[in-house]
């Protein structure tokens, strides 16, 4: 028999002292639904990175070639 081990969250440490502020461990469908955020988010900056990066190169190569005589 297989038995599961639970992920803590990551919490930053705080001055309160209080730690039953809530549970910590994630069962498996709160984790998958952490892991498509993230999935999410990082696939939003990836495309904001791949439009803004061609667009950036572009105007330091138009720059470029205007300041040279």
């Amino acid at each position: 028999m297989s038995t599961t081990r639970l992920r803590k969250a990551f919490r930053y440490p705080d001055d309160s002292g209080d730690d039953e502020q809530g549970r910590e461990e994630l069962d498996e469908e709160e984790q998958d639904v952490v892991i498509r955020q993230l999935q999410a988010e990082n696939d939003q900056r990836n495309s904001e990175y791949t439009v803004k990066t061609p667009l950036s190169s572009l105007t330091l190569l138009s720059t470029e070639t205007r300041a040279k005589p």
